[in-house]
């Protein structure tokens, strides 16, 4: 460090040589005499008065080590009056600030300008003091995914030309950061020591959004996404994942209005024109109205009494009735076509019932024959119903027609119940087949749904060798059923 030591010889030599300056009083006679002449001093005098009195200040607050005020004053000093004194005792107050980069830089730009006018020993002193600095600096190269991100080190921005070379830096621990439209932002410590070459960094940033780049080909054509103006003729940046609408306007044309997904992480460049069709590059699928995604409602459904079990009339059953609640969730993976899974519950409760003369039998030991007005059967059943469903939609974007088939497994559980008795309690476990036809709506991302429902479920197995309750034909019903649910994908 013998260089450095004596650049700051050097400084000191100019304090000596201020001291006296500063210390002395000009006797009083020569006060009025010194007015006069600042007065009538000429600008570039004016300044040059300045620059010796910010030159002077920066040597008062290096010599109390106050360096950042000292750097202050003298850079002042140097706007004012350039010369090779201030930049040396610039260069001393970076190196005091631990600023080695910048203090080498200094050095390099006074040896630019005003190496001629040094005397050779001086010459060698600055070029030693400066190769002194630099070993305590390195190269840093940074490249960045994007490339377009800008990047910080240490809170202060990396211009282009920079970026490109590289940007030397003190030895020691920096803090990277980068940031684009688009890309989350990123901070990377690096540590930096010493030695040849330069340290390559890579800064990769993660997407938070999908990229579209927006061409139309007609000259004056207005952009617009999500009804919100863009630019014209073209438009480049990001978008949230998922899907969106594209308006291409222009004055005596049709006004294009489509949709298109966003997908994230991906670049997607979609050429446009006001009156025609929309063409998606090599970089996508070709564009087409997406309506799809998954999708969830929930059911009830109101039933007319089914078929009642062998030998039973409920023509008289004013007092009955079947229900059904329960959940769909699928997926439409086409525009026309959705598949989706049904969990649903049901009950169904007849009272005034009777029993046929002809199958009593069936019923021994039950009072509840049609002839006897007094006697009267009651009885429920409950099913548990677990499915699949292929539905089907029509090409509304708001208001669809719909129409579902789907089978599974119903639980079955009959109970009777007027009279009380457990002798004809059974359960089963039997296969339906469902039918729905009906008409949806899309109110943004809510579905609302009204349909005919038609239920066909077996059920032999339902009951017993014994009895054979339920012996004929399946189990039919009929009903209104309303859905109400959630979409992914909205109308545009």
């Amino acid at each position: 460090m013998r260089a450095l030591w004596s650049l700051e010889c050097t400084l000191v030599a100019v304090v000596v040589a201020h001291a006296p300056l500063a210390a002395a009083e000009p006797p009083p006679e020569a006060a009025p005499a010194a007015a006069t002449a600042a007065e009538t001093a000429t600008p570039e005098s004016a300044a040059v008065l300045a620059a010796r009195q910010h030159f002077a200040n920066g040597v008062r607050l290096y010599q109390d080590a106050n360096y950042s005020a000292a750097l202050i004053e003298f850079e002042a000093a140097n706007e004012l009056k350039p010369g090779a004194p201030s930049l040396q005792n610039i260069a001393l107050c970076q190196k005091a600030l631990f600023r080695y980069a910048a203090a080498a830089a200094t050095l390099e730009l006074l040896l630019w300008h005003y190496g001629t006018t040094l005397s050779n020993e001086e010459r060698h002193v600055l070029e030693a003091a400066k190769q002194e600095l630099e070993s305590l600096t390195r190269q840093l190269r940074v490249r960045t995914t994007p490339p377009s991100a800008m990047l910080k080190i240490d809170g202060e921005t990396l211009g282009p030309a920079a970026r490109k070379a590289g940007l030397r830096v003190n030895v020691g621990e920096h803090l990277l950061s980068a940031s684009a439209p688009g890309y989350a932002t990123k901070s990377l410590p690096v540590r930096v020591a010493s030695g040849p070459g330069a340290v390559d960094v890579e800064l990769k940033l993660e997407a938070v959004a999908g990229f579209v780049t927006i061409v139309t080909e007609q000259k004056g054509a207005a952009i617009a996404v999500d009804g919100r103006a863009l630019d014209y003729e073209r438009w480049s940046g990001p978008l949230e994942p998922g899907e969106h609408v594209l308006q291409i306007y222009k004055a005596g044309h049709a006004t294009v209005e489509e949709p298109f997904e966003v997908v994230l992480g991906e670049h997607k460049i979609i050429r446009a024109s006001a009156g025609g069709e929309l063409e998606e590059s090599a970089l996508g699928a070709a564009l087409a109205p997406v309506r799809r995604g998954w999708y969830g409602m929930g059911a009830f459904t109101l039933l007319l009494v089914p078929d009642a079990p062998d030998g039973v009339r409920v023509d008289d059953s004013f007092n009955s009735g079947a229900l059904s609640w329960g959940a769909r969730a699928g997926y439409r993976f086409l525009d026309p076509l959705g598949v989706e899974v049904l969990i649903e519950g049901g009950r169904t409760r007849v009272t005034d019932a009777c029993i046929e003369a002809d199958d009593s039998h069936k019923w021994e030991g039950v009072d509840a024959s049609c002839d006897d007005a007094a006697g009267t059967l009651g009885y429920t059943i409950t099913a548990f119903r677990l499915g699949g469903n292929l539905r089907l939609f029509s090409n509304g974007q708001r208001a669809r027609f719909t129409s579902t088939v789907g089978f599974g497994g119903v639980q079955h559980r009959f109970q009777l119940e007027e009279p009380s008795t457990d002798a004809f309690d059974a359960q089963a476990l039997n296969a339906y087949v469902l039918v729905e036809i009906g008409v949806q709506f899309n109110l943004n991302r809510l579905l609302l749904e009204a349909d005919f429902v038609t239920y066909v479920e077996s059920r032999g197995s339902l009951g017993n060798d014994e009895r054979d309750l339920f012996n004929e034909g399946g189990l039919k019903s009929l009903g209104l059923g309303i859905k109400a649910g959630w979409s992914e994908w909205k109308p545009r």
